[in-house]
């Protein structure tokens, strides 16, 4: 428990153990202020719920969590005792937060089932109080609230990286002393090789220290991983260096993400349009899909990424929309422009609209 909500639950004790249960206008108050707080909460929860099951592109990306902090144990520590090894769970952005919101949703139910028996059944007015004071605060403390609600990183780390709300790590950051648990807490044998695996992926270790050649697709990959993470920041300039016929459909091999894909997806990449320009002439092929079944315009219509978007079925460039790239269908049976509709990207939504409306009527 944090130190500001102690200041806030230890006054909160003192003042309800002094409410008078048997007051009528007492418990009136205190049940209207609880049930529009918890009406609040459920709604706010049931928000989170609908926004954490929606698809997203770093669904599939794997993340190292660590366990949730125990504050009586770290209390009771030896502060002269060495620091126990950090210990993570290997899962993906989407098994944690589908875990979560299990979580959050059963612990809110569960906790108004309790308060309102104790309240209906033992005349217990002290546990609606508190709980119409702290309720909030603990929801607004929630990641998933975070995320969902407030937007620390809505689109689960797709636009930076850097904000962490499950204090987690993405692979190639775990450190020597880093341990991998299953969910029962086993250190599982392959930690040390997964950690091994993750710090040559992301780091591309180079003949500098171990004078070993980083194999030319791994090499891709982190070029392209890279430029991703890097969201608003993003350079082209290295992809496009790295760029030939050979390597130019290669795919991402997690998530099936190609060059093509990933520069659609990011609107505010620098030397976009060069590197547009040089995957057309390498041959880059806009109809390639990835494990979620989007291809190229599909990312651009869901980052609203309107110059990728024209490059993309512009006939003198990828001429999407005669090989029927607009029309194309993901997993879950949406067009490009279904996704540019749904996350409110009206802008890149028309061009994709009136490209595949002049293509009709030249018909």
């Amino acid at each position: 428990m944090s130190m500001n909500k102690m200041f806030v639950m230890l006054p909160m004790i003192y003042l309800t153990r002094k409410l008078d249960g048997e007051d009528p206008d007492v418990i009136k108050y205190c049940r209207m202020a609880y049930a529009t707080v918890q009406v609040i909460i459920l709604t706010g929860v049931a928000y989170v719920y609908v926004a954490a099951n929606q698809p997203s592109k770093r669904g599939k990306t794997v993340i190292y969590v660590p366990p949730p902090k125990n504050p009586l144990q770290e209390a009771m520590a030896d502060p002269n005792a060495e620091p126990p090894k950090q210990k993570y769970t290997r899962k993906t952005y989407e098994e944690h937060i589908r875990s979560l919101i299990s979580a959050l949703l059963s612990s809110t139910i569960m906790g108004v089932i309790f308060t309102a028996g104790l309240h209906w059944y033992k005349g217990m007015i002290v546990g609606m109080a508190m709980q119409a004071v702290m309720g909030p605060l603990n929801f607004f403390e929630n990641p998933l609230v975070k995320i969902f609600i407030f937007g620390s990183t809505k689109k689960l780390g797709e636009e930076d990286m850097s904000i962490r709300v499950f204090d987690e790590k993405h692979e190639g950051e775990l450190e020597a002393s880093d341990e991998i648990v299953d969910k029962e807490g086993n250190v599982l044998a392959l930690g040390k090789a997964e950690n091994a695996a993750a710090k040559n992926r992301t780091k591309a270790i180079t003949a500098g220290a171990q004078k070993k050649e980083v194999p030319k697709k791994m090499a891709w990959e982190t070029v392209l991983l890279d430029l991703w993470d890097s969201g608003q920041a993003a350079d082209a300039s290295k992809l496009i260096k790295m760029l030939n016929k050979s390597n130019v459909n290669n795919a991402e091999s997690e998530n099936g993400w190609t060059a093509l894909m990933i520069i659609a997806g990011l609107p505010k990449c620098k030397n976009m349009q060069a590197a547009l320009k040089a995957l057309k002439e390498a041959g880059a092929d806009a109809s390639a899909v990835d494990g979620d079944g989007w291809n190229a315009l599909h990312w651009a219509c869901h980052h609203n990424n309107i110059d990728a978007a024209r490059s993309l079925l512009a006939p003198a460039l990828f001429d999407g929309v005669r090989s029927g790239l607009y029309k194309a269908k993901d997993k879950e049976n949406n067009t490009p422009e279904d996704c540019a509709r749904t996350e409110k990207n009206t802008s890149v939504g028309a061009v994709v609209r009136e490209a595949a409306e002049a293509f009709e009527k030249r018909k």
